[in-house]
């Protein structure tokens, strides 16, 4: 049984490069126009990046809603009784959304 689970790995591994592979031809021809289009650009074009971060304020009560909600985000501290944050990925979440909007002390941003 071992040897079908192994047979069957290296059998999807074959099968995903051979697909990259048919994939990364047609990304060289895109990628020939898109830089033919970069070099005609000016270079004072480029765009500001805004990072935002997830952050609480000290403003926090400790009523542990936001917790509630969004435990991706979210956990509450042993030691202060407050919420701090433990992730700054997917910051377009519903529920970090939810958590920001229902905040009773307006204690969580994003900046």
């Amino acid at each position: 049984m071992n040897k079908k689970k192994i047979l069957l790995s290296l059998l999807m591994m074959f099968a995903v490069s051979a697909i990259g592979g048919c994939a990364s031809k047609r990304n060289e021809k895109t990628t020939e126009k898109s830089e033919h289009k970069k070099n005609s650009q000016p270079d004072n074009a480029a765009k500001e990046v805004l990072v935002k971060r997830l952050i609480i304020t000290d403003g926090c009560i400790g009523c542990g809603l936001c917790f509630n909600i969004d435990r991706e985000h979210f956990a509450m501290s042993e030691y202060e009784q407050k919420a701090r944050v433990i992730s700054q990925a997917n910051l377009n979440s519903y529920f970090l959304q939810a958590a920001i909007k229902n905040c009773s002390s307006a204690a969580i941003a994003l900046r």
